[in-house]
């Protein structure tokens, strides 16, 4: 259903990256309501990069590993702000999630030039063609 789309996905992830900011804002000035939407909004964005990336395991693996990233900071939020425990313990998952896709992406690349290819794409912001 989706292809990989080099345009796309750094558009998604851009998107992503605003949203991100945006909930975490939201969070911050304790805006409940804002911060719940955004939530939902910056993981359903997250998905769309995710869906978009290339599917080699280790750009997979970072991917998924952002994806992970904003999903449990959307859990982190609610379950702080809505004071609900349980979706904080989904948070804690999530943050494992993360580390495994971390470890994958690393591991899953050569070293050398490779790596730092592989690790230039964790940055959370990109302007212009910059892969």
């Amino acid at each position: 259903m989706f292809k990989p789309d080099k345009t796309r996905f750094i558009l998604y992830e851009a998107l992503t990256t605003i949203l991100w900011f945006m909930l975490d804002a939201s969070w911050l000035f304790e805006w409940l309501w804002p911060a719940n939407i955004l939530g939902v909004i910056t993981v359903f964005v997250a998905i769309l990069a995710t869906c978009y990336a290339e599917q080699d395991l280790g750009n997979r693996a970072i991917a998924v590993g952002i994806l992970a990233w904003v999903t449990m900071n959307a859990f982190w939020v609610a379950g702080d702000m809505n004071q609900m425990p349980l979706v904080i313990t989904i948070a804690k998952i999530c943050a494992v999630g993360v580390f495994i896709c971390l470890v994958t992406a690393v591991t899953t690349r050569h070293a050398g030039q490779e790596m730092l290819e592989t690790m230039k794409k964790f940055r959370r912001v990109r302007f212009g063609d910059q892969d």
